[in-house]
């Protein structure tokens, strides 16, 4: 009796090892070779602020918010910040990449602020602190950062993608008054190429809509084509299926290497289609 048992069992063990190998585990290497060889470069620019604006109320506006122009960014160069407390800077276009500010002061006293970075007006204009909902809150684009030190330039280590941020000051001594100046996004694509605007007889919407959706496409292009579990992750929309279509049909064998080189089980890998 117990001969058969051990038989059986011996078998099942068998065939799970078998099943657990790695049949791929000598062309890894290779392959990610390959990956590294196709890697698209990534393309570096310095942006800056153009201005400062206030977020008002509108109820014709996207989402019921909408900027308005309050004055040139030198202005708030020029000035304490210690007297505005709070104030809200607009870069003009979409970004994606990495935040610093610089800071002066006639004292050595510490400061702390809260930056709340936005897409859209609505996005500084309503407080995150009653968000309740599943995704994780530490998603969401705001930073609280202290400077212990001044002179100093902060750089945020987050990728962030914004075009508004709203600069709030927590902490900083009646005593000394400050400037915060030089404010930059290094902004960070591998997209090389402009295509052709749509022909002019093209519905104007649609050229709007396509406008749109490539600069939306030129943020979230970076090494590879990430895929985070939120928009808000760094410029990448998660959901938006005509992007993902639209990398893997420019990049297709390249994105392969990546993802056959990294891939752990094999045999769970699934392909789907969606219309």
């Amino acid at each position: 009796m117990m001969k058969p048992i051990l038989f059986s069992l011996t078998l099942v063990f068998t065939t799970l090892a078998c099943f657990a190998q790695d049949y791929y585990g000598n062309n890894r290497k290779q392959w990610l070779q390959k990956a590294e060889q196709y890697k698209p470069k990534l393309i570096i620019t310095e942006k800056k602020p153009l201005k400062v604006v206030d977020i008002v109320p509108d109820t014709q506006s996207f989402q019921k918010y909408k900027a308005v122009d309050v004055s040139p960014i030198d202005s708030l160069y020029s000035m304490p910040f210690r007297l505005k407390k709070e104030i809200t800077i607009d870069f003009g276009e979409h970004l994606t990449g990495y935040f610093s500010f610089s800071v002066r002061s006639t004292g050595l006293a510490a400061l702390r602020f809260k930056l709340t970075f936005g897409e859209v007006p609505s996005e500084v204009a309503v407080s995150f602190d009653s968000y309740k909902e599943g995704l994780s809150r530490a998603w969401l684009q705001d930073e609280v950062v202290s400077v212990m030190y001044v002179p100093q330039t902060v750089t945020l280590p987050r990728r962030l993608a914004f075009r508004y941020i709203k600069i709030e000051l927590l902490g900083s001594s009646p005593y000394y008054d400050f400037n915060i100046h030089d404010m930059k996004c290094m902004a960070q694509t591998s997209a090389q190429n402009i295509p052709e605007e749509l022909p002019q007889a093209v519905d104007p919407m649609i050229r709007k809509i396509d406008r749109v959706g490539l600069n939306t496409l030129k943020e979230c292009l970076r090494g590879w084509s990430e895929k985070r579990s939120a928009s808000l992750d760094r410029g990448f929309i998660s959901g938006s299926s005509w992007q993902q279509l639209f990398l893997q049909a420019v990049r297709p064998y390249k994105t392969v290497f990546v993802f056959v080189g990294r891939i752990e089980r094999p045999e769970r890998i699934s392909v789907g289609y969606s219309n």
